[in-house]
């Protein structure tokens, strides 16, 4: 499931790497921006919702197979996966996170936090809203993923945490 997000983060990156010490932090921002909306990306993500029974199982399905896995593959993510029966939400909580290790063994885990703004953009072209305040690339330690549909958001009355990461 982290296929694409596994490039894209080796990708950027690399593209740090090589602009040695040149990207500033809004420079930074923006080339991930970029990043998650160029085509490929779009192509990948777009028109296809975070909520299909299609999604839920595979993810449902994955979430066990990167804790039953973690030891033969020590770079993936290890995570839980739980649903809210019969809305379009859920909640991911992330122990660990292959983006994370990909920094952590490039020495470069200073930009982790910016790779983790992918997740609000690939998220918001399935049409879902993330509410996150915990977040292993800010020194957390979880990922505490909430993801509902926008009409759910609407529902709800959600608002923005001003703790969001």
């Amino acid at each position: 499931m982290f296929v694409v997000t596994m490039y894209a983060g080796a990708f950027l990156i690399a593209m740090y790497k090589e602009a040695d010490g040149s990207l500033d932090e809004e420079k930074l921002k923006g080339l991930v921006r970029a990043a998650a909306y160029c085509p490929l990306m779009v192509k990948a993500k777009q028109g296809k919702s975070a909520f299909t029974e299609k999604e839920i199982a595979a993810r449902t399905r994955q979430s066990q197979w990167s804790r039953d896995h973690i030891k033969e593959y020590p770079m993936n993510w290890f995570y839980y996966f739980e649903t809210v029966p019969g809305k379009d939400e859920y909640y991911t909580t992330h122990k660990q996170c292959g983006i994370c290790k990909l920094t952590e063994q490039e020495h470069c885990e200073e930009i982790t936090k910016y790779l983790c703004m992918m997740d609000y953009y690939t998220f918001e072209m399935q049409g879902a809203v993330l509410d996150r305040t915990k977040t292993l690339g800010y020194g957390d330690d979880e990922c505490n993923f909430h993801l509902m549909s926008k009409e759910r958001a609407n529902e709800i009355g959600f608002m923005k945490s001003p703790d969001a990461k």
